[in-house]
Order: C-alpha cells, then sequence, then structure tokens
C-alpha cells in the first residue's frame, strides 16, 4: 500500500499485567491505579457474561444488588440499562484486576488505607462515571493489535499508529462553495 511501510502485527499476550491510571494526582493527592491483566477473548466473555447474569439476578432478586454494595431495591424498567453498564464494567474488573492503591482515610489514625480488592469496592470506584469510561478505554487499548517491532503506541480507531495519506482530490480555490446571498432554499429532513 502506498505510503505505508510494511508492518507485522501480533496480538498482545493474554495475561500480561498493565497498569491503569484511572484518575491522574497532583501535589496533593497521588495517582490512582489499578494493575489488571491482558484478557483473551474467552476471559473477557466469562467477565461479561457473569455481568448478564448478574443482571438477570437483580430481575429476579433485588437483593442481588447488595453485592455490589447498592442497598436492596427493584430497579424500574428504564434503570436497568445504566445499571447493567456499570455491573458489566465491575464483573469485568472483578476477573482482570490484580491490584489497586484505591484506599479510604481511617477514622481513627486519619491515615490512607488500601481497600479490599471486591465487588463492593470496585462498584464504589466504578459508579463515577469519568473512572469507568477511563477503565474501558484501558481494557480496550490491551486488546488491540501491537507492532511486532516494539512500538508502543496503541493501534487508533482506524488500526493503525502510521499518518494516512491525504486522499481528498485538489480544489479550485476560485469555485464558489454556494450560491451567494442564499439564492436556493436549503435542503431539510423536516416535515412540511
Amino acid at each position: 500500500m502506498e505510503g505505508f511501510a510494511p508492518a507485522v502485527f501480533t496480538p498482545r499476550k493474554a495475561g500480561e499485567h498493565r497498569i491503569a491510571v484511572l484518575q491522574q494526582g497532583d501535589d496533593k493527592k497521588p495517582v490512582l491505579a489499578v494493575e489488571f491483566i491482558t484478557p483473551d477473548f474467552l476471559e473477557l466473555s466469562k467477565a461479561e457474561a457473569a455481568g448478564a447474569r448478574a443482571i438477570q439476578a437483580v430481575r429476579e432478586n433485588s437483593e442481588v444488588v447488595e453485592a455490589y454494595g447498592f442497598p436492596a431495591r427493584r430497579f424500574e424498567n428504564d434503570e436497568l440499562p445504566g445499571l447493567s453498564r456499570l455491573i458489566i464494567s465491575v464483573e469485568t474488573a472483578f476477573h482482570l484486576w490484580r491490584d489497586w492503591n484505591f484506599a479510604e482515610v481511617d477514622p481513627a489514625t486519619k491515615q490512607p488505607v488500601v481497600l479490599e480488592l471486591n465487588r463492593t469496592n470496585i462498584a464504589r470506584l466504578l459508579e463515577d462515571q469519568q473512572v469507568r469510561a477511563v477503565w474501558g478505554a484501558h481494557l480496550e487499548a490491551a486488546s488491540p493489535l501491537e507492532r511486532d517491532e516494539g512500538n508502543g503506541s496503541a493501534a487508533s480507531p482506524t488500526g493503525t499508529t502510521a499518518k494516512a495519506a491525504t486522499s481528498a482530490p485538489n480544489v479550485e480555490s476560485s469555485t464558489d462553495p454556494a450560491p451567494a446571498g442564499g439564492e436556493t432554499t436549503p435542503e431539510t429532513s423536516a416535515p412540511g
């Protein structure tokens, strides 16, 4: 293909340990990070299936959500899609995360204490939509193909880390883009 050097791609190795920064830190607050394993498609499928089973169980028994740290209650049909996204994220994290530094301040000592890595605490963290989105992005980035020659960049949405060639034809600058003075009626799909 013109403009692109030959590139050999290999899948990332399932089981590789990776670090995901879920929230940036500063001078007063440390970075929030998790260590997770790169999943293969079977591991990811198991996690997603566990989330689907949990959502089905919530429909049948409202006490199931207590495992995620929520009070037992009946969820309305329009609440289930949002709950489903959260629970599937929690299950994926529960299956893949190996360590983290998520902590809370101990009231007695006033010192941060790292929380146990369990579904309830994962749900507390992933309830935050931005943190959940960052986790999803890290999970997606762990799965794409990686260049064999060691390029550390993940594949872009177009599937390449290379700059794409320009394919648009040249246009004469003297061509008017539209009739002057609104001489035509704009096209619309609105009724009437």
